[in-house]
C-alpha cells in the first residue's frame, strides 16, 4: 500500500523531546489523526518497507493506494493533499507500507 507514514521521530523533533513516553507526542497523533478525511482517506497500521520493521500509522489514499504490484505502486503518484499540506512536518512519504491491519 501507498500512503504518508505519521512519523513518531518528526513528532518527537517538532516538540524538541526525545522522551518516547512524552505525552503531548500522543497529542500531536491524535491531531493528525483526526483532521484525516476519512471519506476519502484511511488510516491503518502498516510496516515501512525501508528501515526498521516498526508498525507505523499510515494516512493511505482509499483503494488506489493498495496494489499486489510493488513496482507499480513504487512508481505512481501521490500528491499530498491539500489540506495535509498543514501536516507535512510530522509525515513520512509518499511511499510504498506493508499493510498489517486496520
Amino acid at each position: 500500500m501507498k500512503g504518508f507514514g505519521i512519523d513518531w521521530e518528526k513528532i518527537k523533533a517538532l516538540l524538541k523531546t526525545t522522551d518516547d513516553k512524552d505525552h503531548r507526542i500522543d497529542g500531536v497523533m491524535q491531531r493528525v489523526m483526526l483532521s484525516v478525511d476519512r471519506e476519502e482517506h484511511w488510516i491503518c497500521g502498516a510496516y515501512p518497507l525501508d528501515g526498521p520493521r516498526k508498525l507505523t500509522n499510515v494516512i493511505s489514499f482509499g483503494e488506489k493506494s493498495f496494489d499486489d504490484d510493488l513496482e507499480g505502486l513504487q512508481q505512481r503518484e501521490v500528491p499530498i493533499p491539500r489540506y495535509m499540506l498543514k501536516m507535512e512536518a510530522v509525515l513520512t512519504g509518499p511511499k510504498v507500507f506493508l499493510f498489517k491491519e486496520w
